[in-house]
């Protein structure tokens, strides 16, 4: 499953890390290009939750975690005019076009399948024309949860690795209210009544 994460969504740390323990844990891949990297870097340290430097160091640490992630910035800006029809934002175009850079590349691998672009931005974008396209748009905690509901026990042992690597190992409410709070609410319950359920030990 191949998944195009927009710039917003990178933003928030517990997100940003669980996406890429499922991604780690083969449950999702992961896609962007530099000039979502960048996106991404210049909000962490315009908004001042990151320095520079520390903003530089979560770029280099996403890009050990993900090493296959990156989709070329030539390659999306040649998908500039067949993803426009995607997008009522001419900022998001890169967006659009990566996911279209990436349902390309599923095309071709021949196991065609709808590529997925995560974004808090639902406005600034066309659901219907990119659904037309192979892409799928969702909100970040509409597609974790559905991503719970259809594979719960691999997505919590993601988590479960995600808060083990994390200092003192805090316990798993903890990490899940900091997931709420970057706005993965139903994913949050979703998890918390799995772990509550006894299905799965986290």
């Amino acid at each position: 499953m191949q998944v195009v994460i927009d710039a917003d969504v990178l933003y928030g740390g517990t997100t940003r890390a669980l996406l890429l323990y499922l991604d780690h844990h083969d449950v999702i891949r992961v896609r962007w290009s530099a000039l979502l990297i960048v996106e991404t870097s210049r909000a962490l340290v315009k908004t001042g939750r990151l320095t520079r430097e520390a903003a530089s160091r979560t770029v280099e640490l996403m890009a050990r975690a993900a090493p296959d992630a990156d989709v070329p910035v030539h390659d999306v800006q040649r998908a500039f005019r067949r993803a426009w029809p995607g997008v009522r934002d001419a900022k998001d175009l890169h967006v659009a076009a990566c996911a279209v850079v990436v349902h390309d590349q599923v095309e071709a691998a021949g196991a065609p399948a709808p590529v997925y672009l995560i974004t808090k931005n639902t406005k600034d974008f066309a659901p219907r024309k990119l659904a037309a396209m192979g892409i799928l748009q969702l909100h970040p905690d509409a597609f974790l949860h559905e991503l719970c509901q259809r594979d719960g026990a691999r997505v919590a042992a993601a988590f479960d690795a995600f808060r083990a690597d994390l200092p003192e190992r805090p316990e798993a409410g903890r990490v899940l209210q900091k997931l709420a709070s970057d706005g993965q609410k139903k994913t949050a319950a979703a998890m918390e009544a799995v772990v509550l359920a006894g299905r799965v030990f986290l």
